[in-house]
């Protein structure tokens, strides 16, 4: 990637920084504002920034051939807001439905804008607004927005942020607004199944494991029953009384056995 940066007057701009979005590469530009960066083939976003004013520009780009040069200017003239990430991303599936919903946004936004459907979480294909509590960063820079219940499992939710949010000077928010992302299904699709014979006419019955963990084991029906012999009973009483009173016969016999005078020069 090569370009030039260039300032709200359209002057060259030195010293900007050009970096592409979500990656760790940066360049800044050199003194006639001309910058050269690598970037990963496919879709990208590139911003630079004017770190005396502080605005940003933002280009999405398509890189197709590594090796060739794909030309990119920007001009730093004052913007709105633009969605920078989302959490969970955009496509995202598999979601847990105990998640908040994270949206970090290029420049602090005017939180009056937020209020009153700012941001939104929709759920199905016939949208139900998902209600949650919503709060923002000191810095006025990254919303949260937390749902006051589980979501629903395996169902698209779309993130609605709405065109009515600005910057703390009143610029609207550009860039995209919608987001998607799909929640887990509620138990495992492949169920594990396992044939087990009872002793009483090898009836099977089957163990169903949820995401939960919980097992739930049924048999026609009904709870498999317990039963309990009444040898495994005298069994257990039995080995109990006699590791009692072995060691509690044995120390005492032993003592018994001791001379007093000795034992007490021995204390």
């Amino acid at each position: 990637m090569a370009g030039t940066v260039r300032g709200a007057g359209g002057q060259p701009l030195a010293g900007a920084p050009v970096r592409v979005t979500g990656q760790p590469w940066l360049a800044l530009s050199g003194t006639d504002g001309s910058y050269r960066l690598i970037a990963p083939t496919g879709s990208v976003q590139l911003a630079a920034t004017d770190v005396g004013t502080g605005n940003s520009d933002f280009v999405e780009a398509t890189v197709t051939d590594p090796a060739s040069r794909v030309a990119i200017n920007f001009s730093t003239v004052p913007r709105g807001p633009r969605v920078l990430s989302v959490s969970p991303v955009g496509g995202a599936i598999n979601v847990p439905p105990v998640t908040p919903i994270i949206v970090t946004f290029s420049k602090p936004v005017n939180p009056a804008t937020l209020v009153s459907g700012g941001i939104r979480l929709l759920a199905g294909t016939n949208p139900v607004p998902v209600a949650g509590a919503l709060t923002l960063n000191l810095r006025n820079t990254i919303a949260t927005l937390l749902p006051n219940n589980p979501l629903e499992f395996g169902i698209t939710h779309t993130l609605v942020l709405s065109s009515n949010i600005t910057d703390l000077n009143g610029l609207a928010l550009e860039g995209p607004r919608q987001f998607t992302f799909e929640t887990s299904k509620n138990v495992v699709r492949t169920e594990l199944i396992k044939q087990l014979g009872n002793t009483q006419g090898g009836l099977p019955f089957t163990m169903v494991f949820n995401r939960a963990g919980n097992v739930a084991a049924r048999k026609m029906g009904q709870l498999l029953p317990a039963e309990l012999e009444v040898w495994s009973v005298a069994l257990g009483i039995g080995i109990t009384a006699a590791v009692g009173l072995f060691f509690g016969l044995y120390p005492a016999l032993q003592a018994a056995r001791l001379d007093p005078i000795e034992a007490l020069r021995r204390e």
